[in-house]
């Protein structure tokens, strides 16, 4: 039993921040129709980003560790934000809709930006001091604090992005172009505006990922293609651009990895997620909560 709580625990951790990943990528594809093969690589700059913060520069050392990561938080995903921005202006604002094209270029910028990472950081895996230290007793098991932290946080963010979206003009504006440009235009939306800010939504959601896990795992150039592949598999489970579909898709590969793992090992897990969504596709390609690109 004490597994089984363990492993749960572990599943709504793993699931949340998956569900946090792969919600930017859904976003860029519902509003932009383009497949960011680059979306890892702002998770990596996340990563990287907090590192700097928290391990290398020096003027957070004085402060708690907890407000230190919190200034970390906020800079690190303003930042990317920053960049996104005007990578959007510069290069995807030129593909709007064109999925080969933007691919292709997404894929280009996905290689230059890792290595950027390479020269600038080197391909030796970096540590985060970890904030949350020690154990709790939850329900019987024994549960490391950080991964309570990590869960907690992933699951507000999640929650809070999830209202955004949902109530606010600017999510409402956004989910009105994914569902339909022509009449969100009609609507007097403002496409090239929403799209540029939509991407840099998606942009910040791959960054708070990736500064969120980062305490806990280790970051080198190239962890973003792993969650990058993640990113697909939810997006392709729970239907492409749909919100509440990468939201349960999320939850649901955490489960499998958390427990594949466990009782088989990483391998097993993995492939049984990709199973999963080989059947998904002939069965029900729209996926379990539709297709909103069709």
């Amino acid at each position: 039993m004490d597994s089984i709580i363990q492993l749960l625990v572990n599943s709504l951790q793993t699931g949340a921040i998956y569900v946090i990943f792969a919600l930017g990528l859904t976003l860029v594809f519902g509003v932009m129709k383009i497949v960011n093969f680059a979306h890892g690589e702002f998770y990596t700059a996340g990563a990287f980003l907090t590192y700097l913060f928290i391990d290398q520069w020096g003027f957070l050392a004085n402060l708690n560790s907890y407000l230190a990561y919190f200034i970390a938080f906020i800079f690190s995903i303003l930042i990317v934000g920053i960049v996104g921005y005007f990578v959007e202006l510069a290069i995807f604002s030129r593909f709007h809709g064109d999925m080969i094209s933007g691919l292709i270029i997404s894929l280009g910028l996905s290689m230059v930006l890792q290595v950027v990472y390479l020269m600038l950081f080197s391909a030796n895996p970096k540590n985060v001091t970890s904030i949350f230290e020690g154990t709790s007793n939850l329900f019987g098991g024994v549960i490391s604090n950080e991964r309570i932290a990590i869960f907690i946080l992933a699951l507000l963010f999640t929650i809070g992005m999830s209202l955004i979206i949902k109530k606010t003009r600017f999510g409402k504006a956004m989910r009105a172009i994914s569902q339909d440009k022509e009449a969100a235009e009609l609507q007097g939306i403002k496409y090239k505006s929403i799209t540029r800010w939509g991407f840099v939504v998606g942009v910040i959601l791959a960054a708070s990922a990736g500064v969120l896990v980062s305490p806990a795992s280790i970051v080198d150039p190239y962890i973003g293609g792993a969650y990058l592949m993640k990113a697909f598999i939810i997006i392709i489970l729970g239907g492409m651009g749909s919100i509440p579909g990468c939201i349960i898709a999320g939850f649901i590969l955490g489960v499998i990895e958390s427990f594949g793992t466990f009782y088989f090992d990483l391998a097993f897990a993995t492939t049984l997620s990709f199973v999963l969504v080989m059947v998904m596709l002939i069965i029900r390609p729209q996926g379990l909560m539709g297709n909103v690109s069709k």
